[in-house]
């Protein structure tokens, strides 16, 4: 996936695939910190990363905000919770280990219905989700993340970009294709992130364009 982002740079020889997805995460997580640092809050000590699948995500916010005590990644699969879990026992530069003092941990769960006490997250993040979900799933998880955010707390996602240049260019039979496998590709694309947030109670929304097609969306408790 990240490869195809800057498919000039990997073939001409540039850029392999994991500075590629080093890039990808990092221009996410980097919008996150400067959104922080732009509105003052502070470090954050729980994060949780929804639709974590094997915990690439989990792991970027975990190595991006290294004082957190506990980054926990949740997920509906059972088998991608396990991979991730898994991949824990044998740590590369690629999948990481924790950083000294912070709990990594693994939830089988709901991104609507977490479980989780109200106001008992500092950051909880959506990476690459929302495509996945009809319009009034994403409503519900935006309203599950109101209620367990803390004051000052950030919602984020990244997701693909409707306004980037690349994916309007996309031609109609690959968007038709397209569709066998992500059957909510239309109810996404057509989707006010900035609006169904603030109507979820949130504030100082903010859309970064993170890579050439790709967004990063935020916003505050």
């Amino acid at each position: 996936m990240a490869c195809r982002v800057w498919p000039q740079e990997v073939k001409a020889g540039a850029l392999g695939w994991e500075a590629a997805q080093r890039r990808l995460r990092d221009s996410f997580t980097d919008a996150l910190r400067a959104f922080m640092a732009r509105h003052g809050c502070a470090e954050p000590r729980r994060i949780l990363d929804v639709g974590c699948s094997v915990g690439l995500s989990t792991r970027a916010l975990g190595a991006a905000f290294p004082t957190a005590a506990s980054v926990e990644g949740l997920d509906l699969s059972a088998y991608m919770l396990a991979a991730a879990a898994a991949r824990d026992a044998q740590p590369t530069a690629m999948q990481p280990a924790p950083p000294p003092g912070q709990e990594r941990s693994w939830r089988h769960g709901l991104a609507e219905a977490t479980g989780l006490a109200d106001a008992s997250l500092c950051v909880y993040s959506a990476a690459f989700v929302h495509h996945e979900l009809p319009q009034s799933a994403s409503r519900a998880v935006l309203a599950e993340a109101h209620r367990v955010l803390r004051p000052g707390g950030v919602y984020v996602m990244t997701d693909n970009n409707p306004s980037s240049p690349v994916i309007r260019g996309l031609p109609p039979a690959l968007f038709t294709l397209m569709k066998s496998t992500e059957p909510h590709t239309d109810e996404y694309y057509t989707f006010d992130f900035e609006a169904a947030l603030r109507e979820a109670g949130f504030r100082d929304v903010q859309t970064v364009c993170t890579d050439p097609r790709h967004r990063t969306v935020l916003a505050l408790r």
